[in-house]
C-alpha cells in the first residue's frame, strides 16, 4: 500500500485555530503506521480492514482490506476530522453529544 498523507484541504487554518489544529494533529498521529496497534496500517485503513468470523481474536494476518484507501479518500476524512475543531464542527459534536447525555467542557489548558 502507497504511503498516504493524513492532512486536510485547509491545513492553513489551523495556524489561527487551536482547536482544528489540535484535531487535524491527533488524526495524523493515529492515521501513523505502527505494526504494534491494530492491523499496523494506520486507523484510517485498519477501519476498512475485515477478519472473518472464524479467525476473530486469534490472528489480524488473515485481515483483508474491504477498501484501500487512497490519496483522495485521506484528503476527504481528515478534512472532515480538522472541520470538527472549527466553531460549526464544535456545534455539531455538543449537539450530538447532548443528545446522548455527553457535554464538551473546556479544561483551562
Amino acid at each position: 500500500m502507497e504511503q498516504i498523507i493524513h492532512n486536510g484541504f485547509y491545513r492553513r487554518r489551523i495556524k489561527n485555530n487551536p482547536r482544528e489544529k489540535a484535531f487535524a494533529e491527533e488524526w495524523e498521529k493515529e492515521c501513523k503506521r505502527d505494526a504494534c496497534i491494530g492491523y499496523g496500517l494506520g486507523l484510517l485503513q485498519d477501519l476498512f480492514m475485515h477478519v472473518p468470523r472464524q479467525y476473530w481474536g486469534s490472528s489480524r494476518f488473515h485481515a483483508k482490506p474491504l477498501m484501500i484507501i487512497n490519496q483522495r479518500d485521506a484528503l476527504i476524512v481528515a478534512t472532515v476530522i480538522q472541520w470538527l475543531g472549527s466553531n460549526v464542527g464544535m456545534s455539531f459534536l455538543h449537539n450530538a453529544l447532548k443528545k446522548c447525555g455527553y457535554r464538551i467542557e473546556k479544561t483551562g489548558l
